[in-house]
């Protein structure tokens, strides 16, 4: 695919690829969370936070807490526990009419993508309609100290032939998007009013030892689903979004 896109395109580097979105909601269409991982703990983060409420997952028994959500820059099992904490922002696009999941830690990314689409949505009044190029390209800000750093943009090509696209389709497109962000918001569905404060010690051990998380004791609509693609699929992306993901400090 990657080859196939080099020669539609005419680009001698991978800098853009075309995309489509599945949704006509923006924010069916692009989701983001900060996500923390600690040492030994395997299959699933042990902290996911939205920047005002975050959730603590022990691996090992499946048990939930929620506590105050700060970000990495603030958040108290970063500063002292050894969790990596990092932003997260996951896109459902599709590339040639393959479905993809498109993966960034890039915040100026996620902001930049999330505003091009509001904006489609309101100028043209559609998005599956719609082709875009999704391009990587590089900026300076106060938070990089005015260092180049590499992050995404959203343009607008033209609008493609809505044949088949009726209001049914739409309709079930929606129901769909719903879904998916009904499943994404239940990764945060526990009560704030017992949140633990943002403290020095988590409510349970992380452990050092390197054991086997117990994922499958969680039940799976505690779990976030991404239906759209796979690993083996996101190559490309991977490799347009290498850059940004390894300059996200640079992003703030």
């Amino acid at each position: 695919m990657h080859e196939t896109i080099k020669n539609e395109t005419g680009q001698g580097t991978l800098e853009w690829v075309p995309v489509q979105f599945h949704f006509e909601r923006p924010e069916h269409n692009i989701r983001a969370r900060y996500e923390g991982w600690a040492d030994g703990v395997e299959g699933m983060p042990v902290c996911t936070g939205n920047g005002q409420k975050a959730v603590l997952l022990n691996a090992a028994s499946g048990e939930r807490q929620a506590r105050v959500c700060k970000g990495p820059k603030l958040c108290k099992l970063v500063q002292l526990h050894g969790v990596k904490c990092s932003f997260q922002a996951r896109a459902d696009v599709l590339v040639n009419g393959q479905a993809l999941e498109v993966r960034t830690n890039s915040e100026n990314a996620y902001s930049a993508i999330l505003a091009a689409l509001r904006y489609a949505k309101a100028r043209y009044g559609n998005l599956t309609r719609q082709i875009f190029n999704l391009q990587a390209w590089q900026k300076s800000t106060r938070g990089s100290k005015f260092e180049a750093f590499t992050t995404l943009t959203l343009l607008r090509t033209n609008a493609v032939d809505d044949a088949g696209n009726d209001g049914e389709t739409a309709e079930r497109m929606d129901e769909l998007g719903d879904e998916i962000a009904e499943n994404w918001a239940q990764a945060f569905e526990v009560s704030l009013a017992d949140a633990l404060p943002d403290s020095c010690e988590p409510p349970f051990e992380i452990s050092r030892v390197k054991e086997q998380s117990k994922t499958s004791d969680v039940k799976r609509s505690e779990a976030v689903l991404f239906p759209f693609g796979t690993d083996g699929d996101n190559h490309i992306a991977r490799l347009i979004y290498k850059q940004a993901a390894s300059r996200a400090e640079a992003t703030s």
